[in-house]
């Protein structure tokens, strides 16, 4: 029998290729020999190398490779999983779908946002995930236009499902739909209750199971999903086991309390109010997950990096952490959009709950530096991006991958 603990697992001696992300230091590659309660051992090398169960974020498995969904439809949960699949049907309160990879699974509908019918069309796809953004209380059904462009929706109440029709409560009355016309249905706004640990899984065919805890054994995975069904899929279909959950997260993703951009100049100098305040705040105020040129993905000495924060002297940015956090980490530097431009300098000061944690000032030229901050205990992080030169020209510091990492208490195993 293949023992589940909480997430984590027992491994063969004769394990897949992986890649293990950590918290601390570079990620590591080797076959999987060992994991358990204390953490993972690969062989590297012929030799054996071993990694905190608490310091792992993910292990990929480098073997697999990512592939198109041979099944056209795709159930997507409220805890973010997605399942693709070839056949479905509802009865009751659950919605069956057949899978090429993870088997038969049972979904409460409750816990089901939305169903996608047809194959992807990308030409639906921004009006798809409008109808996904909507907390509607009916049920929308979402149809193709007769005239083949774009989407149309009704609202009512959606009862069973079959391989032919979908049967639709409208204005009182029942209504079949024949499957054939539906692209997808987006569920009404209603409360779910999940179980998980933080932990997902991605398949080959980008399936995404959200779950308490994962085994392996003899090349089969098995997890406990967020809905309650253990579900298995072969070693070969898994592309990665993410534990990150909800201990990690993205800078650019948390909301500030505030945000303060005060101009790109300094009062007194040449050029001081040459801009207005407004233009100066949509060309240089910060921008989350690009560098200042809109669009274009930060860069730091050739290496480029799709998460993070940009921000110009001289701006202020404040987050509540509600005292959950115990590092800040990201790499600092100068964008490589200007970098090479000219030599200035530009300052960076942290502080937590008004005390400095972290200051320095940056040279356009300098290389990057990964910098990692401890935020035991604090509740209010404040990063102030300054003016070190007196002067605005290059200004544009990168605090590439910055996330938060929370406390151990925070963590959700068990």
């Amino acid at each position: 029998m293949l023992l589940l603990v909480g997430v984590a697992m027992f491994l063969t001696l004769d394990g897949p290729q992986v890649t293990v992300q950590s918290l601390e230091g570079p990620s590591q590659s080797g076959k999987l020999i060992r994991f358990s309660d204390t953490g993972a051992t690969l062989e590297k090398s012929g030799a054996e190398s071993a990694i905190l169960r608490s310091d792992i974020l993910s292990l990929q498995l480098t073997e697999s490779k990512s592939v198109e969904p041979s099944d056209p439809s795709q159930l997507l949960l409220k805890d973010g999983s997605r399942l693709n699949v070839r056949t479905l049907q509802r009865t009751g309160e659950q919605v069956t779908g057949e899978t090429s990879l993870l088997g038969t699974v049972n979904v409460p509908t409750n816990q089901i946002r939305a169903i996608r019918i047809q194959p992807r069309n990308p030409a639906y796809d921004v009006q798809w995930n409008a109808f996904l953004a909507r907390t509607d209380e009916k049920d929308l059904l979402i149809v193709p236009k007769t005239e083949g462009e774009g989407l149309d929706f009704l609202a009512g109440i959606i009862g069973n499902i079959t391989a032919d029709e979908i049967s639709m409560l409208l204005d009182g009355e029942n209504f079949p739909v024949p499957v054939d016309r539906v692209y997808g249905i987006v569920f009404g706004s209603s409360k779910s209750t999940v179980s998980s640990n933080g932990l997902s899984l991605t398949t080959t065919e980008g399936d995404v199971v959200h779950g308490s805890a994962v085994g392996y054994e003899n090349e089969t995975w098995t997890v406990q999903s967020s809905w309650g069904q253990e579900l298995t899929i072969v070693s070969n279909h898994l592309m990665q086991v993410d534990f990150s959950g909800d201990r990690l997260k993205y800078l650019a993703d948390l909301a500030p309390i505030q945000e303060v951009f005060d101009g790109i100049d300094p009062p007194g100098s040449a050029f001081a109010g040459l801009i207005d305040e407004e233009s100066a705040r949509l060309l240089y105020g910060p921008r989350r997950n690009t560098s200042l040129d809109s669009g274009t993905p930060m860069r730091l000495r050739g290496t480029q990096y799709n998460r993070g924060l940009c921000v110009h002297s001289k701006t202020t940015i404040v987050w509540d952490l509600g005292s959950q956090y115990s590092s800040l980490d990201f790499i600092l530097g100068v964008d490589d959009r200007v970098a090479f431009n000219q030599k200035s300098q530009v300052s960076i000061r942290i502080t937590g709950d008004d005390q400095v944690l972290f200051e320095k000032v940056v040279g356009t030229q300098d290389p990057a530096e990964p910098v990692r901050i401890a935020l035991d205990g604090v509740s209010s992080l404040t990063i102030l991006v300054d003016y070190a030169d007196n002067d605005s020209s290059c200004d544009w510091l990168d605090l590439a991958e910055a996330r938060l990492i929370k406390t151990a208490a925070g963590t959700t195993e068990q």
